[in-house]
Order: C-alpha cells, then structure tokens, then sequence
C-alpha cells in the first residue's frame, strides 16, 4: 500500500487586537503574524536566499560631468557644486575651467556667497591645488581670493570660516612669493579671515 502525503496544515494567522487600555506600550494597531514569517527556514539563512553560483551585480554609476557653459548666475554655480559633491576631482575642474575669477566676483557681486558655499568653493581649489597634472598654481588661488574679495559681504563670510578652510587660505598664500606687494596685499585683505 502506498502511503498518501500528509496534507498541510492550513496557515494559521494570529491576529492581536487592539487593547482597551491607552497605554503607549500597547500598539493600537492590528498586526497579522504568519508562521512563515515567524523566524527563518535555518539559523544561517537571514535573508532572503542568494542565487546558486552568481555574486550581486552592483552597478556603477558615472559621475557628474562639467558642464559645456559657465555659468550665468551665482545659484546656477552653486547647483552645479551640489551636484558634484560628492566628485571633488569634477568640481575642482568645473572651478578651473567653467568659473574664472573675474566670472566668480561678477557671479557675487549683489548677492553673497554662504559660508558653506565658501568652504566648498575653497575645497574645489585645494583640490586644484593638489592635483600636479592641472597646472593650477597658488597664483591661480590667489587669483580666486582677490575675486572672493570683491563679493558681497566678502568681509563677513570670510569671518565665518572654520579653521580647516582657513588653513586652505593660508596654504594658497604660503605657496605666493613672500616679499612682493601683491602678496602683502593680499594677506592684508585676507586678515579678516585670518584673523
């Protein structure tokens, strides 16, 4: 005689209803518990079961690219810093190639530039700074500072630096010839900032 299968038991639903009790321990909501969903099919298995034989798939996304045009308003700039965060290398040649320093004082000249924006705008030129294939020189910061000073409200924003963007600062003027007027002059205006 052959043994016939064992029918499955239905599926048991457990129901918890709401207390009567206002107590904020007690959920005033109904929750349905199913066995299955209960506790896993074995201590090792989570998660749900991975395919046999292939690792995920995780899949690369390209980052931002520069833009073809400068920009024409400080908000459109700093737009397209937002979305380069996360990719210093591209907003460091946005910086060198999109926003000179004559455009970046023009950009701000009515309208302040933050002080986050400032530090990203000084991070975007460490950036330059550090990457020897570039060709951007600590003349070349300095350039971006003198413009930085011509913004609204340059004096004030400046102030509110934290010491690691003044240290940016410092390392642009450190890399300038010490005795020439230009220089002096620079760190003169810069004194705010310096502190």
């Amino acid at each position: 005689a052959e043994a016939k299968p064992k029918p499955k038991p239905p599926a048991v639903a457990e129901v918890v209803t709401p207390a009567p009790v206002s107590s904020p321990a007690i959920s005033s909501t109904a929750t349905v518990k199913k066995p299955e969903d209960a506790m896993p099919s074995s201590p090792t298995s989570a998660g749900p079961p991975a395919r046999a034989g292939r690792a995920p798939v995780l899949a690369r996304v390209p980052g931002p690219t520069v833009p073809a045009v400068s920009p024409k308003t400080g908000s459109e700039m700093l737009r397209s810093f937002n979305s380069m965060k996360r990719h210093p290398a591209v907003m460091a040649q946005y910086l060198r190639e999109r926003v000179p320093p004559q455009l970046l004082a023009c950009l701000f000249s009515r309208a302040p530039i933050e002080a986050d924006d400032l530090g990203t705008l000084l991070g975007a030129l460490k950036s330059n700074l550090g990457d020897a294939g570039a060709g951007f020189t600590c003349e070349n910061g300095a350039d971006y500072l003198r413009a930085l000073l011509k913004t609204a409200g340059a004096e004030t924003q400046l102030s509110m630096l934290s010491s690691i963007e003044k240290a940016i600062i410092e390392e642009v003027l450190s890399g300038l010839p010490a005795g020439t007027a230009s220089t002096k002059a620079l760190r003169q205006a810069l004194r705010c900032a310096l502190g």
